[in-house]
């Protein structure tokens, strides 16, 4: 599994944020997010919270202990872990795929878009 420092930097370079600007954004200190990604160095359970929101992931998924980015609000579903993770997983022509599949189950639940 990712360690802590892998995540950290993963989130913040895929957001396209600098270190400096992930700072002012949370009011972590540069120096501190810098120690996070390069030395390894876990953030308390506070600060990664804050990171968790910010980032808009669970605290288990910053910290290296899930594979899966997703925060559930309220009822956990392993079916709904299972497909999330296989979608996560899954390459591009893979993901187009599931998604067709997806749809035509809604299309045919008349949901919409």
């Amino acid at each position: 599994m990712p360690t802590t420092s892998n995540r950290i930097k993963e989130l913040r370079v895929n957001s396209g944020k600098s270190t400096q600007e992930l700072a002012n954004a949370t009011g972590i200190a540069r120096s501190t997010l810098g120690s996070y990604e390069t030395r390894g160095i876990n953030p308390n359970a506070e600060k990664a919270q804050i990171l968790a929101d910010y980032f808009n992931v669970s605290v288990d998924y910053l910290l290296g202990n899930a594979d899966m980015p997703v925060r559930y609000e309220g009822i956990q579903d392993a079916n709904l872990d299972w497909i999330i993770k296989t979608y996560i997983q899954a390459n591009e022509s893979e993901k187009e795929f599931i998604k067709s599949a997806i749809k035509l189950v809604g299309d045919r639940l008349n949901l919409n878009e």
